[in-house]
């Protein structure tokens, strides 16, 4: 399916799709298997092995548009960025910011 969408659009419509498609499987599987908590569960040193893996897959897609810069290559090199992203979702939020501190840091507090 993707690939028709590919080969009979817009190559940023197809980008746009594509990138949507693949962070929503990628994240309903990543639910299903429980990833996240197992994250979180995961000693230290599996958790810092776990990031840098991410990060070397992303910064990899990174080089592979530096090598074929494109528009579809501009939207598929950002693909490999969906692991780390899902590893900053499994992290909880800071004790500080969650809930509001009733402090009235912003607009949106109230008094």
């Amino acid at each position: 399916m993707l690939i028709r969408l590919w080969s009979s659009t817009d190559q940023n419509v197809a980008g746009w799709i594509t990138g949507f498609v693949v962070l929503g499987a990628v994240w309903a599987v990543s639910e299903a298997l429980g990833l996240s908590a197992a994250f979180r569960r995961a000693s230290r040193r599996t958790q810092w092995i776990v990031i840098v893996l991410a990060l070397a897959f992303a910064i990899g897609g990174g080089i592979v548009y530096l090598l074929l810069p494109g528009t579809a290559s501009w939207y598929l090199a950002a693909l490999p960025t969906i692991p780390a992203v899902l590893i900053l979702l499994s992290f909880p939020p800071d004790e500080n910011q969650a809930g509001g501190s009733g402090s009235g840091d912003g607009p949106w507090t109230a008094p």
